[in-house]
C-alpha cells in the first residue's frame, strides 16, 4: 500500500522506539492501529455511499425512461386513426353523405 521496504520499516521502528520509547510503543501501536481501523471504515462507509448513489442516479434514469415509454403508450392507444383517415380523405364530409346516400 505505501510500498516500504524492510530497511525503511526497521528504521521507523528504530525511530519511535527513541522517540516513544519501549515502555509507551506498545500503546502508540495500538492507538495507531485504532486510527488505521477507523480510516478503513469510514472509506469502506464512503465507498458504499457513493455506489448507493450511484444505484439511486441509475434508478431515476430508468424511471424516466420507464415513465417516457407510459407517455408513449397512452399516446398510441389514444390516437385516433380512423379520425384522421376521415379528416384527411373527406374534410367536409361530402364523400360520407353521397356514400350514406346510396346505401339508404
Amino acid at each position: 500500500m505505501f510500498d516500504l521496504a524492510w530497511s525503511e520499516i526497521a528504521l521507523i521502528v528504530v525511530v519511535a522506539l527513541i522517540v516513544i520509547g519501549p515502555k509507551d510503543l506498545p500503546t502508540a501501536i495500538k492507538g495507531i492501529a485504532a486510527w488505521i481501523q477507523k480510516g478503513k471504515k469510514m472509506i469502506r462507509d464512503f465507498r458504499s455511499q457513493a455506489d448507493d448513489l450511484v444505484k439511486e442516479a441509475n434508478l431515476q434514469e430508468v424511471r424516466s425512461q420507464i415513465q417516457d415509454v407510459r407517455s408513449t403508450i397512452s399516446d398510441i392507444r389514444n390516437f385516433d386513426l380512423k379520425g384522421m383517415v376521415d379528416k384527411t380523405v373527406d374534410p367536409d364530409g361530402t364523400l360520407k353523405s353521397s356514400l350514406s346516400g346510396m346505401v339508404s
